[in-house]
């Protein structure tokens, strides 16, 4: 299962922070057991993808983070 405090100390020095949905994503990649509640395939959370999608778009696809 995944925490809100893992996400935060993964966030720390990096580009990006939580957002005001995490509570939910959370639930959702839980029911997922750790996947990213996005994908079609069983691709842990943070998927390979958040990087980029952060980087082009201010946030990634589930909106679980969101650029400063």
């Amino acid at each position: 299962m995944i925490t809100i405090d893992e996400l935060e100390k993964y966030c720390e020095g990096k580009d990006f922070h939580l957002s005001e949905f995490t509570e939910r994503v959370i639930t959702m990649v839980n029911k997922k057991d750790g996947n990213c509640p996005c994908r079609i395939d069983d691709i842990p959370c943070p998927c390979e993808y958040h990087l980029e999608e952060i980087e082009s778009q201010g946030h990634c696809h589930c909106n679980l983070f969101i650029k400063n």
